[in-house]
């Protein structure tokens, strides 16, 4: 698996990491049904939930619409990779309910990430579709002189990535 595979290059477990240097992470993806709400426990089936699609077939379904889009459009800062962040607000403003716009309830993965050996940047580069050679993922770092404001986990493997937990929550109403 990609887990032994990344550690047995880089070792990371003789530095006191988790073998691959996997790291727990937060993603959000669109819902488009009520899962998590009024006793809702079953993943839907429609075409347009992300959040079931990837309860269902992980993340390769994501990362093949990722790959069809232009290289230099919105959403792929760091190429056509899977997302992640260790910020929950970040990953948050990605908790988006088709369903319905104006839902208070939202839902958040905690994920698994293989991260290895990351490639540290502060610049957006659209044309990634794989970590630079001798890297596994990249990392947008923020900082004063970074296009980045949180950081970003990238990896271009969906096997590198696995929803662990499903967090299911409720914001305040959207009249403030």
């Amino acid at each position: 698996d990609i887990r032994n595979e990344v550690e047995a290059r880089g070792r990371f477990e003789h530095n006191g990491l988790y073998a691959g240097n996997e790291q727990k992470r937060f993603r959000c993806a669109a819902r488009a049904c009520t899962l998590g709400e009024k006793g809702n426990l079953y993943p839907c089936n429609s075409k347009i939930c992300e959040l079931c699609e990837t309860i269902r077939c992980g993340f390769q379904p994501h990362l093949d619409r990722k790959r069809r889009i232009p290289l230099n459009s919105a959403g792929i800062r760091l190429g056509a990779g899977i997302y992640t962040t260790r910020t929950s607000s970040k990953a948050d403003e990605y908790a988006v309910n088709r369903h319905d716009p104006n839902s208070t309830v939202k839902a958040m993965f905690v994920c698994r990430v293989v991260i290895g050996k990351p490639y540290e940047t502060m610049v957006e580069n659209t044309r990634f579709r794989r970590p630079p050679m001798g890297y596994d993922s990249v990392v947008g770092i923020p900082g004063q002189w970074s296009e980045f404001t949180d950081d970003e986990y990238v990896v271009y493997d969906p096997d590198a990535i696995r929803a662990a937990y499903l967090i299911v929550y409720e914001t305040r109403s959207h009249e403030w």
